[in-house]
This record gives structure tokens, sequence and C-alpha cells, in this order.
């Protein structure tokens, strides 16, 4: 949980960060904070124009990009876990049957 609460806060400071210093709309800091964060190559046609925002950019992608991979593989992780748990329920249903 605690890492799902780190992945909160990062955005939720590059949201603050990009809508005050860059003059972003609430939404396209948002945006761009999760897209730049998930292994992809979709361009947001956003980049920060001062010099303040690009260091802050280098250093958020650092560590945010660290922090939503393993976020994702903890995900990924638990949906592969149920499932197996789900068939072997099922399984056990099955054979009682």
């Amino acid at each position: 949980m605690s890492l799902f609460t780190t992945l909160f806060f990062i955005i939720l400071s590059g949201t603050i960060f990009y809508t005050t210093k860059e003059g972003w709309s609430i939404l396209d800091a948002i945006y761009f904070c999760v897209v730049s964060l998930i292994p992809t190559s979709m361009d947001t046609n956003l980049s920060p124009a001062t010099s303040l925002g690009k260091v802050f950019t280098m250093f958020y992608l650092i560590v945010g990009t660290g922090v939503m991979f393993v976020a994702l593989l903890t995900l990924g992780k638990t949906m592969i876990n149920t499932e197996a748990l789900e068939d072997k329920m099922k399984d056990r249903r099955n054979r009682k049957a």
C-alpha cells in the first residue's frame, strides 16, 4: 500500500509543480505526469518551457519511473496470484461435486 501512496504523492507533486511553474491546466499536468511515468512511447505534446521545469522533470522521471515500474510489477503479480487462487478454489469445488 505504501508503494501506491508514494506513487500518488509523486504524481501529486508533479501536478502541483507543472500547474504552478509551467502554467499548465490541472488535467494537462496530471496527464503528463501519468503518461510520462508509464513505459510507452506516447507523445503528450507537452514539455517544460522553463529551466527549472526541465531540471525538475529530469529528477521527476528518474524517481517516478522506478516507482511506477515497481507498482506495475506489484499489480501484475497480485493479479496473477489472484487468478491462481481462483483456479485452485474452482478445482476444489469441482472435486467436491
